[in-house]
């Protein structure tokens, strides 16, 4: 009972039909217009080349390096003094393959957007 007055009191009983064609129309109006924007696309270039294949294993190895320094960091310091020695690795290494990481994305990323204009 205490459910339907609440959804009385907000709105529940009221006509939405208004509303509703308003929001069927809006909704034709996205698909006509996705429609006229699909007409001009072009196959996605897939880029294949060994360069982008290389700079994207680099990026995938410095993440897996980051990670797997994190999770020495985490799980494999059993004491503080241990701690501070990983934590200091992971901070020197992880800092070098973040710059290599964001580096090769970038590069294979404008290669991509090159092929694909």
């Amino acid at each position: 009972m205490y459910d339907t007055v609440l959804a009385k009191k907000y709105g529940a009983d009221l006509d939405y039909t208004d509303a509703i064609l308003a929001d069927e129309n809006e909704q034709q109006q996205i698909a006509e217009y996705q429609e006229s924007m699909a007409i001009n696309d072009k196959d996605i270039i897939d880029d294949r080349s060994n360069f982008t294949k290389l700079l994207n294993g680099f990026a995938f190895v410095s993440l897996i390096t980051i990670t797997a320094l994190a999770v020495n960091v985490m799980f494999f310091s059993p004491n503080m003094d241990v701690y501070a020695d990983n934590k200091t690795l992971f901070e020197s290494v992880c800092f070098a393959c973040t710059i290599i990481y964001f580096s090769c994305s970038y590069v294979a990323l404008k290669r991509h957007k090159k092929l694909n204009v």
